[in-house]
């Protein structure tokens, strides 16, 4: 092979590696992700409260460097088609007890920014984008009184629709003629026809289900029950064009995580990781638990493993179950080292966050780290450092971008 021939196949190597991210053993990095970064400056904070900064930084695999995104932004979820991107805003720059957060959209570039709720004072968090990238499913906590509501809006801002009191709804309501059982319309919450004795419902780790052949999109959550000391149980909402229907149980447990194909959550219940199939309405459970330590399990992009938490020789180990087969293989010894929940970053790859101390004050610093699960090796991708003076960095949150 000629000196031309070698440069060309070199050059076509480097477009490649520009094209898929950076390249080592094991597979392909996404190119691009975002990430949170938090300020916590606790001197100030003692004076005018809880203040805390959070903005949205961009990093290149390609380089591992990283810059400012977007000010001000943080929690982001990006539309499966990559070109949408919903995220929170504080109502000022610094978060204060008596204000509130507010839903961005932005596309993947961050411009064309707008607000799509314009609420004043709530607190509204963990938005997620429909898988049609039409709609918006959030929380929102309304002030210290009130339970956390489910609500949805579209991604215009248009159409927005809350299950206000979502809390004194009783899962013994039903609709006749309905074949999944369990299912509340929003008109019926509240009614004493259905035994309700009070607020028993916060809604948390919202995520959206693959529409059914009807055209209906549904929205999973998992909610704390105080009534009758339930503890922590698994509903599914379900829409149609938009339009809220109703919601139902579908298992006891927390930290749900629907698959890739929208067809299949994985959840917790007392610390046994479980796979619920939405097509057979069964729940089978993955081998082995943790006691003390439940981390919430992830699905691999391509929908095959599921990073949880396993027992190993007496330690909580994070875990990779393959669903095609069933074998476990732990990742690493111990996870008390770090502390976070591991999420993936391709198919090959899991990030961490794992704090670093002072040990003169106890100020902390949060760092992201990849796994790469081939070589069992791992690559520290931000470098932030605890103060001597109250303040905390931490980053979190980083999301692949298509």
């Amino acid at each position: 092979m000629n000196v031309k021939k070698l440069i060309v196949v070199f050059v076509s190597i480097a477009l490649c590696l520009s094209v898929l991210g950076f390249t080592e053993a094991g597979g392909n990095y996404p190119k691009r992700a975002l990430f949170t970064r938090v300020f916590n400056n606790r001197v100030t904070g003692t004076i005018l409260g809880d203040t805390l900064r959070e903005d949205m930084y961009i990093l290149d695999t390609t380089s591992w460097q990283h810059k400012i995104f977007l000010e001000n932004a943080f929690s982001p979820d990006i539309s499966k088609d990559g070109k949408t991107i919903v995220f929170l805003r504080y109502q000022d720059v610094y978060e204060t007890h008596a204000e509130g957060t507010d839903i961005w959209v932005s596309d993947s570039s961050g411009k064309n920014l707008r607000n799509i709720t314009k609420t004043i004072l709530y607190r509204e968090y963990n938005p997620k984008i429909s898988l049609d990238g039409k709609l918006v499913a959030y929380s929102i906590y309304t002030g210290p009184f009130s339970y956390d509501n489910l609500c949805f809006i579209g991604i215009d801002g248009t159409n927005k629709t809350c299950i206000h009191d979502v809390g004194t709804f009783s899962y013994n309501c039903r609709i006749d003629g309905d074949p999944e059982g369990q299912f509340c319309m929003s008109d019926e919450i509240g009614s004493e026809d259905y035994g309700i004795t009070g607020p028993i419902m916060n809604v948390w780790d919202l995520s959206w289900v693959k529409d059914d052949e009807e055209g209906r999109q549904s929205a999973v959550f998992h909610s704390h029950i105080e009534k009758e000391e339930r503890g922590d149980e698994i509903y599914i909402a379900k829409l149609h064009h938009g339009m809220y229907l109703g919601f139902y149980k579908i298992a006891n447990g927390h930290s749900p995580e629907v698959s890739p194909d929208g067809r299949k959550i994985s959840y917790v219940n007392d610390g046994k990781t479980y796979i619920f199939d939405l097509d057979t309405k069964v729940s089978e459970q993955i081998p082995g638990n943790c006691e003390d330590i439940e981390i919430r399990p992830k699905w691999s992009p391509d929908g095959y493993k599921i990073v949880t938490c396993i027992n190993n020789r007496g330690y909580e180990s994070a875990a990779l179950y393959d669903t095609l087969t069933s074998d476990v293989t732990h990742v690493t010894i111990n996870i008390r080292r770090f502390s976070d929940d591991p999420y993936w970053f391709g198919n090959n790859f899991l990030v961490w966050t794992k704090s670093t101390y002072n040990m003169k004050n106890l100020n902390l610093a949060k760092n992201l780290f990849v796994y790469n699960i081939t070589t069992k090796t791992t690559k520290q991708i931000t470098d932030n450092e605890p103060t001597e003076y109250g303040d905390t960095i931490s980053d979190y949150d980083m999301v692949p971008l298509p």
